[in-house]
């Protein structure tokens, strides 16, 4: 039945993936009332789930990862740092999904030293629009 959509609830799934076909089995309860589906038959099935929220993806060198976990520096209203404790999402290498703990519009500071502190004065720099934004302890 090309081009037919029908509505359908997960209903329970086996709560594992099998490690060698990389899948995890679900069960699917689709209303059928007039009897077009048929036992046996296959689909394509598109999972639409929600998002709660969207990631910031910042690069991962700006990331530190410390003691106390991992941690992004933003610079506040008074040009200080706040080292800020990150919950992590995804890892794309270059780029890391930041699920809580900076919001988009903070600035983070770039390439943080390991002995960048909290309440750590700096200066932001802009530079070209094509670069990112800097900052220099003072």
């Amino acid at each position: 039945m090309p081009n037919r959509r029908f509505a359908a609830a997960v209903t329970r799934t086996t709560d594992a993936i099998d490690a060698n076909s990389r899948t995890l089995m679900v069960e699917l309860d689709v209303p059928n009332p007039s009897g077009e589906l048929l036992p046996g038959a296959y689909a394509n099935v598109h999972f639409k789930l929600p998002l709660n929220a969207v990631p910031l993806v910042l690069p991962a060198s700006t990331i530190l990862f410390q003691a106390e976990g991992p941690q992004v520096g933003v610079v506040n209203s008074q040009s200080q740092v706040e080292l800020r404790k990150v919950t992590l999402g995804h890892d794309f290498g270059d780029t890391i999904e930041i699920m809580t703990g900076v919001r988009s519009g903070d600035a983070v500071v770039a390439n943080p030293p390991d002995s960048l502190t909290n309440g750590m004065r700096v200066v932001v720099e802009t530079v070209s629009p094509t670069q990112n934004t800097t900052q220099k302890g003072s």
